[in-house]
Order: structure tokens, then C-alpha cells, then sequence
């Protein structure tokens, strides 16, 4: 019996020890898991983290069920209270690190700067930032209320902030911390602020931008297109985002707006330069074109020379101011074409034309004394062009001149051809005074007595009194066709006004009767007088009865 009850007590020795070992064993390895958490983030492994701890549970499960308790055996609520106070101190390591570290490794928060109005702002905003930023902070710090631990203290990790001075500490130190980070935010947009300005310029002030340059010099048009160029250069530097914790600021919308309207403001600035210099080169090439037609023409007369000098005295004073203009222009089209603009058609055109004018201005003296020898060797033929032109004329005017009688009536066929034919005199006429106009004015300037043509003052005199008296004669005879048109019935209220063309044509007409009068001032002056015996007839008539049209059969 002793020998059974040695064995017995030997083999349940081995058993306890046994199972007392692998007790240890467990212990050990729970502790060592436990003190691996702290090599897991809390905060950034949130899942890893929780998933282990669920795993060091399940072997203290297991190590009571080997020892044959259950989670609610007293035996093992003091093992289990001594794991959670190890796993506490673990969870207070996790939370002041992940305070601590808490704007360096919180998941990435995007924020974009852009242009609103004339502002930079951030979107989303530092107000909504903040909310985003502390409700993550309050969500890490609930995380360790919700951990159930072994089941010995579980109470414990609901007050970990309640009772850890290091975790108060580093709760408040995170938010010290957040508040930095937003005035780093605030920073990052102060920084890129001023590009708020370009890139609220809307189309239509960007057009009136542009209007206010187009009567500037090229100083100003160059420095605004380097200007540009600058900010251009300036805009490539800044990064496209910039890092700041958790943050990432993003700068690639504010870079592209502005970059825009950098890109259109100059483009604006070139397309209204190329404008406005097509206009002047445009302008410029007419009035040269114009200037060298008439210099290249050669004068044929003393008046056609006088408009020449005319011309190039006009020219040599305009042509420095041209030159200047000239240059002007190229300077920018040099501005243009650099800015990418393209060349500027029609300038070489107009280099072309300004030396052309300019030689032409040089070498007019030349011309005007050559062309002055060739008229002056002329103007015996013209003086004797002049007599031939005169008699041919003095013959057929005698021959063919219009003539009327003293009774003809001005309204008849005859005497509207006559006036007709007139005209047709007088414009004739006009053509040889105009010729010989020329030629005295021509032999003054040359020093020459004025030519001898013994039959053109008289000629002249007596084509201009025809020709004013038949002028007359047709004002007046329009006029009487006028009240001629009107109906007996229609003109009968207004007789008087017979009356009043009889004393409106008086002081005309009846001049016209002394002195030598023509015939057809004999004619009008009949007719006149008829009219005006006729007047007070007709005005008498108006008393009795209207007439009967039978009467004026």
C-alpha cells in the first residue's frame, strides 16, 4: 500500500509540476506579449493592436481551462488583475506616445490652397480643420475606454486619463500641439496670398487692364511682359504641395489658376501691342504710298510744283517724327516676337517706303529746277496754244452762239434749248480760262510779261455777261414753272403770291434793261413787264364768281 500511495503521490508531483511549467511557460508569454504591444502604435495600428491583445486573451483563456478554472474562478481573478494592471501601464505608454506623436502620425489629411475672390484660403477651412483634427484625437482616447482586457480589473482602462498624470499631460500637449500645426496651415497660406490678386482678375478687368497700356511707350509694355515672365518663374518655384504633419497642402489648383491668368494677361498684353502696331504700320504705309505718288508724278505745271513743295515741305518736317515712329515700331516688334507673338507683317514694307520717300524728298530740289527749264521752254507754245484755243472758240461762238427774240416766250422749246446749249458754252469756255489762268499765273512766276491774245478780254467779258444773264433767266424761269404746275383752283387763294415773285424779281430784271443788254435779257424783261401789267387783271377777277372751266377753253 505504501509503495501504490508513493507512486500515486510521485505521478500526481510530476503532473502538478508539470502543469505548473507550462503555467510559467504561459505567464512568460503573456507578459512578453504584452510588452510587445508596445511595439505596435496604437494610434496608426489601431486593428494589429487590438488583434493581438485578442490573441493574449485567448491564451489566458486557455492557461485557466488548462488549470482547470474558468474566467470567473476567484483562483485566477488575481492573475487576471495583475495582467490588466501590466496591459494598463502598457495602454498609458501607447497613449502618451500617440499624443505626443499624434500630428506626425495621423493618417494624411488632405487641404487644398485656392483663389476666392481676392483671397487665398484653404479648403477645407482651419475651423473645419480643427473639428476634423480633435474628433480623431477624441477618437484615439475613446479607443481605450472600449478595451475589455483579461477580466481581472476591466474598470481600470475606462479611467486611464482619470488617473495617469502622463497621459493629462500629453492630452494636453496635443492639443498645444494642434493649435501650432493650424498657425503652420495659416503660414503656408500667408505665404502664397499676394497670388490671390492675379488670379481673381475676371476677363472683362483684365481687358481694361490691358487698355490702360495702349497709350504707353515700350518701357512700360516690356516691363509688364518681364513682369509675367517673372511671376511665371516665381510660380514654378513654389511647390506643388508642401507637407506639414498629417497635412498635405496642396497648391497645384491655386498654380493653375494663376497660371492662367498669367498666360492670358500676357497673351492679352501682345495681341493688343500686334494691334495696335498693325494700325500705326498700316497707317504710316497709306500716308507714305500717298507722299510718294505724288512725288514720283512729275509736275507739269507751276501749280502742280507748287503743290509738290507743298508736299515735301509737309514731308521734311514730318519725316523725323516718322523715323522715331519707325523705330518705335521695331522695337516692338522685337518686344512681340519675343513675347511669341509672331513677326509683324508690313514692316520691311514700310522701311522700304520711308528710304523711298526720303531720297525722293532729297532729290526734289533737282527735279523742281529741271521741271522749271522744261515748262519755261514751253511757254511759247502753250501762249500760242492759248490764241488758237481762243479764236476757234470766238469763231464758232459767233457763229453758233444761242440767240432768242425780244417776244419769244421763255417757256417755249426754242428758248429751253438755247439756255441748254448755254451750258454746254460756258463749260466749253471754262476750260480755256482755266488754261489761260495757268499761263499768266505761269509767266509771273517766271518773270514773263503775260501773253498777248487780243481777242480773249473781250471774248470773256461778253461769255460772262451771256452767261450771267442766262442764269438769271433760268432761276427766273423755275420759278415761274413752279407756280405754273399748280391748278387754277389750288393757286386762286393765294394769288399774292404772283405778287410777291413780281417784287422779289424786280431789282433783278429790270436792271438788265439798260446798258447793253442781251437778248435774252431783252426777252426777259418783256415777258417781265407783261407779268407785271397781267397782275393787277388777273387779282381783279378774283371778286365775282369762280370760274366755270369752260371759261379757260
Amino acid at each position: 500500500q505504501l509503495r501504490t500511495f508513493t507512486e500515486r503521490a510521485e505521478e500526481g508531483r510530476r503532473r502538478l509540476k508539470s502543469l505548473n511549467d507550462n503555467l510559467r511557460l504561459m505567464h512568460d508569454q503573456i507578459l512578453s506579449g504584452i510588452i510587445s504591444l508596445c511595439d505596435l502604435s496604437l494610434l496608426r495600428q489601431g486593428e494589429r493592436w487590438m488583434s493581438a491583445l485578442a490573441e493574449l486573451q485567448r491564451k489566458v483563456d486557455v492557461a485557466a481551462e488548462d488549470a482547470g478554472t474558468s474566467d470567473k474562478d476567484a483562483s485566477t481573478q488575481l492573475w487576471r488583475a495583475h495582467l490588466d494592471r501590466q496591459l494598463k501601464a502598457v495602454v498609458e505608454i501607447q497613449l502618451v506616445k500617440g499624443l505626443q506623436m499624434f500630428s506626425k502620425t495621423l493618417s494624411d489629411i488632405r487641404v487644398d490652397i485656392i483663389s476666392s475672390g481676392k483671397k487665398v484660403v484653404l479648403k477645407p477651412s482651419v475651423e473645419e480643420l480643427r473639428k476634423k483634427y480633435y474628433r480623431e484625437v477624441l477618437k484615439f482616447v475613446g479607443r481605450v475606454g472600449k478595451i475589455r482586457g483579461f477580466g481581472g480589473a476591466p474598470g481600470i482602462f475606462r479611467k486611464v486619463c482619470e488617473d495617469s498624470s502622463g497621459v493629462r499631460e500629453a492630452l494636453v500637449a496635443a492639443y498645444s500641439q494642434a493649435e501650432i500645426l493650424f498657425d503652420k496651415l495659416e503660414e503656408e497660406r500667408a505665404g502664397v496670398e499676394h497670388w490671390g490678386v492675379i488670379g481673381s482678375v475676371g476677363e472683362q478687368r483684365l481687358a481694361e487692364l490691358v487698355e490702360l497700356y495702349d497709350d504707353s511707350g515700350e518701357a512700360l509694355w516690356e516691363a509688364n511682359l518681364k513682369q509675367m515672365k517673372k511671376k511665371k518663374r516665381e510660380l514654378e518655384r513654389i511647390p506643388d504641395f508642401v507637407k506639414v504633419d498629417c497635412f498635405t497642402v496642396h497648391m497645384v489648383i491655386l498654380k493653375a489658376v494663376v497660371e492662367e491668368q498669367i498666360e492670358r494677361f500676357s497673351l492679352e498684353m501682345v495681341i493688343s501691342l500686334k494691334r495696335r502696331v498693325n494700325e500705326q504700320i498700316n497707317s504710316l504705309t497709306e500716308q507714305l504710298e500717298a507722299s510718294l505718288g505724288k512725288l514720283t508724278a512729275a509736275p507739269e505745271n507751276i501749280r502742280e510744283i507748287a503743290v509738290s513743295e507743298s508736299e515735301v515741305k509737309k514731308l521734311t518736317a514730318e519725316l523725323p517724327s516718322i523715323g522715331r515712329q519707325l523705330e518705335a515700331l521695331s522695337e516692338r516688334a522685337t518686344l512681340i516676337e519675343t513675347a511669341g507673338g509672331g513677326a509683324v507683317v508690313g514692316l520691311d514694307r514700310l522701311r522700304e517706303l520711308c528710304g523711298a520717300v526720303t531720297v525722293k524728298v532729297e532729290s526734289f530740289g533737282t527735279i523742281v529746277e529741271e521741271t522749271r527749264e522744261k515748262l519755261k521752254s514751253k511757254m511759247s507754245g502753250r501762249i500760242a496754244e492759248l490764241k488758237g484755243m481762243v479764236e476757234r472758240y470766238a469763231s464758232r461762238w459767233q457763229a453758233l452762239k444761242p440767240v432768242v427774240e425780244e417776244g419769244d416766250s421763255p417757256f417755249s422749246t426754242a428758248v429751253k434749248e438755247a439756255s441748254d446749249r448755254m451750258d454746254e458754252w460756258k463749260n466749253d469756255f471754262s476750260g480755256i480760262r482755266t488754261f489761260a489762268d495757268a499761263l499768266r499765273s505761269d509767266c509771273a512766276e517766271f518773270g514773263m510779261a503775260p501773253p498777248e491774245v487780243g481777242i480773249y478780254d473781250s471774248l470773256e467779258s461778253e461769255i460772262s455777261q451771256a452767261v450771267l444773264s442766262w442764269g438769271i433767266f433760268s432761276d427766273f424761269r423755275t420759278v415761274l414753272l413752279d407756280l405754273g404746275r399748280e391748278l387754277w383752283l389750288d393757286f386762286r387763294p393765294r394769288i399774292t403770291r404772283l405778287g410777291q415773285v413780281i417784287d422779289e424779281w424786280r431789282e433783278k430784271i429790270l436792271p438788265r434793261s439798260t446798258g447793253r443788254p442781251t437778248p435774252v435779257d431783252r426777252m426777259m424783261v418783256n415777258y417781265y413787264n407783261q407779268l407785271e401789267r397781267a397782275y393787277p387783271i388777273i387779282k381783279s377777277c378774283m371778286g365775282g364768281e369762280t370760274f366755270e372751266k369752260e371759261h379757260w377753253k
